[in-house]
């Protein structure tokens, strides 16, 4: 059956797979000889077992078939937290690390609408962040486009690389962050965090 995932890793994540599942695939532990070749049972729909030649924390530094390391797929495909912190824990290096669509890990969190305690840990270990290479939306942008608070809005404001002028530097299409956060204002938005 062909996949579009290079790994077990890859699938796991994208899948929603629990997270023994994401440690087992991390760990080295989880190799297994079977015939002369090394493989990792993957506990997906199929449940088949995958041929690979990268193991352990090693898989979580290797890209799929769309450029995509690990860590951007757990983010893609929501994850759950304690997966993605255990790719980040990993290969922390992969937070500056851009997709095929300029987006770092972060932007793609903070897109995804992830829980804060994944967002955090990702700000922490970025350092200052540019806006997103597809949009040109700044953290602060995608954090007012989504659902989160006004704890978490001051902390992308201190860490956005724009520094000061992040609540008032627009995004590719013309928008502010103020924008971002007025529009969602009918959408059961809970943050006055730029009022």
């Amino acid at each position: 059956e062909r996949s579009d995932y290079r790994f077990p890793l890859h699938a796991a994540l994208a899948h929603g797979c629990d997270v023994a599942v994401i440690t087992d695939l991390l760990s080295t532990a989880a190799k297994k000889q079977v015939g002369g070749a090394t493989t990792h049972r993957l506990g997906v729909a199929t449940g088949v077992y995958h041929s690979i030649t990268k193991h352990g924390a090693e898989m979580a530094r290797v890209p799929d078939h769309h450029g995509r390391l690990p860590l951007h797929i757990s983010l893609t495909y929501n994850a759950k937290a304690a997966s993605v912190l255990q790719v980040l824990q990993a290969y922390p290096e992969a937070v500056n690390v851009t997709d095929s669509h300029g987006m770092l890990p972060v932007h793609i969190a903070l897109m995804k609408e992830h829980a804060v305690q994944v967002v955090l840990p990702l700000i922490q270990a970025s350092g200052p962040v540019a806006p997103d290479g597809n949009y040109g939306r700044s953290l602060l942008h995608w954090a007012c486009r989504s659902n989160y608070d006004r704890f978490l809005i001051e902390q992308l404001v201190q860490m956005d690389a724009l520094g000061d002028k992040a609540a008032s530097t627009p995004e590719k299409s013309g928008e502010l962050p103020l924008h971002c956060l007025v529009s969602r204002s009918g959408r059961g938005s809970k943050s006055t965090a730029l009022a």
